[in-house]
């Protein structure tokens, strides 16, 4: 019996790839012709940057060159409740801001777990971002994401207080460790970056806590014809929040974005001039040991963390409203500047203290080829034409596996032609690469679950004929 449903599975498996590949080969023929659609000026036409204006361009695919503006800075009081607004700003296309808790907590420990991976992850830019567009893909599905567990010395550890919302694989790993006894709790103390972990600083709100990140509106950005200065009233923006959506085509959008604004790690430091009266302290405060953060190839970069006690927070929290944090010069005129009893070293924290950091990417970028759909939004009362990317009901969705759309941000050197060109031959690619794979993988689950149902039968038929 147990040889029948094993064949039944394999045969399942078998069918399914069968059923992605057809889907798969359906959602290429579909967004092939979409494209060769597209590369039809009548059908997808230049954008002419004299008439670029709401009341004068039609809503629909275009393509264009245009360099890529900011017309104002991202700063801290774009979050809920800001910290220091007029230090922590940046003249980027991505800001993000860490708050941390330094906590005593219980967490359960299984030794000899083999999945360690140890230490705690450093993120780059572009992996923040994928970090948070899992959370949303997370939030849109209207479920909470799964903890993963903290991993240490080849052992399993997480908060007990988080069993219950563990991620499958990981729930599986302790239950089978907590199946042989040897599984025990302990106190610790380290630094908490959960939204739901209580945090108090610098508002009680979970959308302060933890990594988050801010992009501009679309008042704060434009793109423009090449060469024509910094601002135009003939220009096009982006709605990042609808462009970067928890989608294939949003993940494919982001990631020509990012690499075409791509530059180096901007870190911010919220402190004008020096904080510290110990050269020590500040050299600590300032240099690489201080909770750094880390290239893709390892390198370290000094965050320029700060460290608050819960004294030095209250004055935040205490504020009026308590929202908008405190001018430098409030800062600075406060009797807690630079001591270490309210500002101590983020190496030699307390329970209860808390850290923040900041940091920015993406800069402004010059003759860029697009090629997207173009509709108008209103924001605070203005209209503005916004590139997206592009559906047509023409060509609709033929299967959940992938979207018929279209969103192209590349190098100004390339023409509309090539680029259309270069996608078919990539989207034929993808064709016959899954055809091959799933043809191996049907052969293989598909005679695996033929023998699991036959072969026992046809074994034993043959014992009793001897």
């Amino acid at each position: 019996m147990s040889n029948k449903i094993g064949g039944a599975v394999c045969i399942a498996i078998a069918f399914g790839l069968y059923t992605f590949n057809e889907n798969l080969q359906a959602a290429v023929v579909a967004n092939k012709n979409l494209a060769n659609w597209i590369k039809d000026d009548n059908n997808c036409p230049a954008l002419d940057w004299n008439t670029a204006t709401v009341s004068e361009i039609t809503e629909g695919c275009h393509y264009w060159n245009s360099d890529f503006k900011l017309l104002s800075n991202l700063t801290d009081d774009l979050m809920n409740a800001a910290v220091l607004p007029e230090t922590m700003q940046c003249h980027n296309l991505v800001y993000e801001r860490g708050v941390a808790q330094y906590q005593e907590f219980e967490q359960t420990v299984c030794p000899g777990d083999p999945n360690y991976r140890g230490g705690e992850p450093s993120e780059s830019w572009r992996s923040a971002y994928d970090s948070h567009l899992a959370k949303s893909i997370f939030d849109l599905q209207g479920k909470p994401q799964a903890k993963k567990a903290e991993e240490k010395s080849n052992e399993l550890r997480f908060r007990t207080s988080e069993i219950d919302s563990l991620d499958a694989k990981t729930r599986a790993a302790y239950e089978s460790a907590n199946a042989r006894s040897d599984c025990y709790t302990e106190t610790v103390t380290d630094w908490v970056y959960d939204v739901d972990a209580g945090l108090t600083f610098p508002s009680a709100d979970p959308v302060d806590h933890g990594f988050q990140t801010k992009m501009p509106a679309l008042d704060n950005h434009q793109m423009i014809q090449p060469g024509n200065g910094t601002v135009s009233s003939n220009s096009v923006h982006f709605n990042f929040a609808t462009l970067f959506a928890p989608t294939i085509p949003g993940g494919a959008a982001a990631a020509q974005v990012f690499a075409r604004a791509s530059g180096p790690m901007h870190v911010i430091d919220p402190i004008e001039g020096q904080f510290y009266g110990n050269a020590t302290d500040e050299d600590f405060r300032t240099g690489i040991d201080n909770n750094p953060y880390y290239f893709s190839d390892g390198t370290a970069i000094a965050s320029n963390s700060l460290c608050f006690s819960p004294q030095a927070a209250d004055v935040w929290t205490s504020t009026s409203p308590a929202t908008d944090g405190l001018t430098t010069a409030e800062f600075q005129g406060h009797s807690y500047y630079g001591d270490l009893s309210y500002f101590p070293r983020c190496d030699n924290p307390i329970v209860g203290d808390y850290r923040v950091q900041a940091k920015c990417n993406g800069y402004e970028h010059d003759n860029t080829l697009v090629i997207a759909g173009i509709s108008k939004e209103n924001f605070s009362g203005d209209d503005y034409l916004v590139a997206g990317i592009y559906k047509n009901a023409d060509f609709p969705d033929t299967t959940e596996v992938m979207e018929t759309a279209f969103f192209s941000y590349g190098d100004g050197a390339e023409t509309k032609e090539t680029v259309i060109e270069a996608y078919i031959v990539g989207l034929d690619e993808l064709a016959a690469a899954t055809e091959g794979m799933t043809t191996i993988g049907m052969a293989i689950f598909g005679l695996m679950g033929l023998g699991a149902i036959f072969g026992k039968k046809e074994s034993s038929s043959s014992s009793s004929s001897k």
